[in-house]
């Protein structure tokens, strides 16, 4: 390969490596020797305390030591989505039980899909036959 080509590719490979890393969770918090392997749904910061658990006049002070950065928003979410997907999508102990919530899901969610499609082809069908 020529230089030109090579450096661009390895600029273009680090800014997906950054684009990858974008709202994951900070490491600063995680201590291999602590915590054992990497849980992407774990947060490894100092625990506060839940908000149902906030008295009405420590309100002002839990919201201020709250983080509305977007980044710490889309770590958050993210954190979620791999909560849900360890315990719903992939979970480690397989049964029944996750395979038949896995298709009622999936049906779900392709009938709502299409279901526009299924209804118009009902509604013409019906009038042709009820006009003609």
């Amino acid at each position: 390969m020529n230089r030109p080509l090579t450096t661009y590719l390895l600029k273009l490979e680090k800014s997906v490596a950054k684009i990858n890393q974008l709202g994951n969770v900070n490491k600063v918090y995680y201590n291999p020797k602590i915590h054992g392997p990497y849980c992407e749904w774990r947060w490894y910061g100092e625990p506060d305390k839940k908000f149902m658990e906030v008295k009405l006049t420590d309100v002002p002070a839990w919201l201020a030591r709250r983080n509305y950065h977007p980044l710490s928003m889309l770590a958050e979410v993210k954190r979620n989505y791999h909560y849900l997907r360890h315990l719903y999508i992939d979970p480690p102990y397989k049964n029944p039980y996750w395979v038949a919530l896995n298709v009622i899901f999936w049906v779900v969610a392709f009938y709502t899909i299409i279901f526009e499609f299924i209804m118009g082809h009902k509604r013409t069908t019906l009038q042709k036959n009820y006009y003609h």
